[in-house]
């Protein structure tokens, strides 16, 4: 079909002519954090999988359709793409009372806990440390392919502090320091 008009829910999406139908903002992509004109314009020619008919006041039929479901789901190669211990860009999607969740690769979100955010300070609120479209580095901990889950480390990404410390300091050295 051919993209007629794009708005803040979606994009309307004509397969014949006369003919058209909504692709809601939900079935554009799979990445959950994007706006309908970053993915689609008018014009734009795309595949679209018919997901329901229902009929309007007027008689005429109301197509919903689907831009995503005639892609691959993304976690078809989670298993491939993706290991325990390796370090990954993300970019932050949303913050929570119990941490942030991180879009690690299009429509593949994972959670880094507020435990898992820092090793030099206690961290009580995700928004203290991170903000949506936040870009940065996380390591994956580990990988739920049955529930779809992934639990993500920022003071892993960024290593230990404890790590060598025997080799950078000495007993009796005298250092510099805040307090």
């Amino acid at each position: 079909g051919t993209v007629t008009r794009v708005v803040p829910f979606g994009a309307f999406v004509e397969i014949a002519p006369g003919l058209e139908g909504l692709v809601h903002i939900s079935e554009i992509s799979w990445s959950r954090n994007v706006s309908p004109d970053e993915v689609v314009a008018p014009d734009d020619t795309v595949r679209v999988k018919l997901l329901g008919l229902d009929e309007q006041d007027k008689g005429q039929p109301r197509l919903q359709l689907s831009i995503k479901q005639t892609q691959t789901d993304p976690w078809d190669d989670v298993a491939s793409a993706f290991q325990s211990g390796t370090v990954v860009p993300g970019t932050i999607t949303k913050t929570a009372p119990f941490g942030a969740f991180v879009e690690i690769a299009p429509g593949i979100e994972g959670l880094v806990h507020i435990s898992e955010m820092s090793y030099a300070k206690r961290v009580h609120k995700a928004e203290d440390e991170v903000s949506p479209g936040q870009k940065l580095s996380v390591m994956i901990k580990d990988i739920d392919l049955q529930a779809r889950r992934i639990s993500l480390s920022m003071r892993d990404a960024e290593g230990d502090p404890w790590e060598g410390i025997e080799q950078r300091y000495k007993s009796g050295q005298i250092v510099p320091g805040t307090i």
